[in-house]
């Protein structure tokens, strides 16, 4: 009778185990393995107060076998298969696309086609503010947009179809002697490219905590050797992180011409400044700053230095993390005891769940450089005068950032409150484009 128990509850337990592995395959995304592969940006944001979201929801001991497929089908399609110095990095785990567009204003005037963006971190950043609501930006609207709200405040709210946020983010390069003239405290946020720090290695640690446990528990109880299977994951993320790939650090464009002269022949100061506009789903970024500043920021800040062992070493990285759940799967069901097989149903079943909450909250943000850098400007933002975000681009190159925003009940409102923005006249109606 034990023995006929026994098979019962094994058998109940594989079948859990291969429910598991259909309904928890497809709720992983290849962001998980961009976050594998770019820890220095990935972990940017740890902190004690955070810590608890790598410790619970951030595992990666479940079924990512389609997801592992889908990134590395990506690899061969980009051609990096295929041998050193072959193939291109965007689009792929290594350097991931955001598929965006944005048009380039300068005084008004649209310049030259469409760009795109590529890895660009600043509408990231804006993309992961939260919302600002109708009431909070009252308190900081000038008199011209207070007269259009009162124009448009009598709409019901029931007839409002959405509201359409706009972000204005304004970047300059700030100057040594700027402290001495800015009263607010500093906080500067580092680069994501250098070399993996401390502070990456003590966040991949907790997010594997929980396995981390498990496998003691398990080496501590039953003595055994599948205590690896726990293990995995934190050695794969470990690995990958000693054998991160080096990235390209930030470098200015160089100015085509010196800055030119104003009407009375003295020259201006500064290089010239443009604005970046592009639309992300149902909201709309402007990125003002000087030209040559910005736009590297969506060229080639970040792209991967061509390593080919270290890329070897990444790619074997995302095949094992696909292949350790079928792994786990086939070990626990002919070789691990009633009590074992019952630990690691549990843990791949509470993986399973702490990605999909991961999922549909916005995991792929948490602890990131752009979470780390939109805290400072909302906080800036709520508490004005007393804070400025300062960015660490490179070694001598300081930049500060300053952020507006508005919420609109249309999105053609929201357009003509980008084309003020802009500064493009009224009287032309220009459309803006749409990416």
């Amino acid at each position: 009778m034990p023995d006929t128990a026994n098979n019962d509850l094994t058998n109940a337990l594989s079948a859990v185990s291969t429910l598991i592995g259909y309904i928890g395959t497809e709720v992983a995304t290849s962001q998980c393995f961009d976050r594998v592969v770019w820890p220095q940006r990935s972990y940017n944001n740890f902190t004690v107060r955070n810590a608890w979201k790598a410790a619970l929801l951030m595992p990666l001991g479940g079924p990512l076998q389609t997801a592992a497929i889908k990134t590395i089908d990506a690899l061969f399609k980009n051609g990096l298969m295929r041998g050193a110095r072959l193939g291109h990095m965007l689009g792929t785990c290594f350097f991931p696309d955001s598929a965006l567009e944005y048009q380039l204003y300068e005084n008004g005037v649209a310049c030259g086609g469409v760009g795109h963006v590529r890895n660009g971190i600043w509408p990231r950043i804006l993309r992961d503010l939260p919302m600002v609501t109708p009431a909070s930006q009252r308190r900081h609207e000038d008199e011209e947009e207070q007269r259009q709200d009162d124009d448009t405040s009598r709409r019901k709210l029931s007839e409002t179809r959405q509201w359409t946020p706009v972000s204005h983010l304004s970047i300059t390069v700030a100057k040594p002697d700027d402290d001495d003239d800015d009263a607010r405290r500093p906080v500067v946020i580092e680069g994501d490219i250098d070399a993996v720090t401390l502070r990456t290695f003590l966040a991949i640690i907790t997010s594997e905590i929980t396995g981390l446990a498990v496998s003691i528990v398990v080496a501590t109880v039953w003595k055994s050797a599948w205590m690896v299977l726990w293990l995995a994951p934190l050695i794969l993320k470990l690995i990958a992180a000693c054998c991160a790939i080096p990235r390209h650090r930030f470098t200015p464009e160089t100015l085509p011409s010196p800055p030119s002269s104003g009407e009375d022949g003295e020259q201006q100061e500064g290089p010239p400044k443009a604005s970046f506009y592009l639309e992300n789903g149902q909201e709309l970024h402007i990125i003002e700053g000087p030209v040559h500043i910005i736009r590297p920021f969506f060229r080639h800040y970040g792209h991967p230095q061509r390593q080919r062992w270290s890329e070897i070493v990444q790619i074997a990285v995302v095949i094992a993390f696909g292949i350790n759940f079928p792994i786990g799967l086939v070990v626990s069901i002919l070789c691990m005891s009633v009590p074992l097989q019952c630990m690691w149903t549990g843990y791949v079943l509470y993986v399973t769940i702490a990605l999909y909450i991961s999922r549909y909250t916005r995991g792929e943000s948490w602890l990131t450089t752009e979470e780390r850098i939109a805290e400072a400007l909302v906080f800036a933002e709520k508490h004005p005068g007393q804070t400025r975000t300062l960015f660490k681009a490179a070694e001598g190159c300081m930049l500060q950032l300053e952020l507006s925003r508005s919420v609109h009940n249309s999105f053609g409102l929201a357009k003509q409150q980008a084309l003020r923005l802009l500064r493009v006249p009224v009287e032309a109606e220009t459309l803006l484009p749409s990416s």
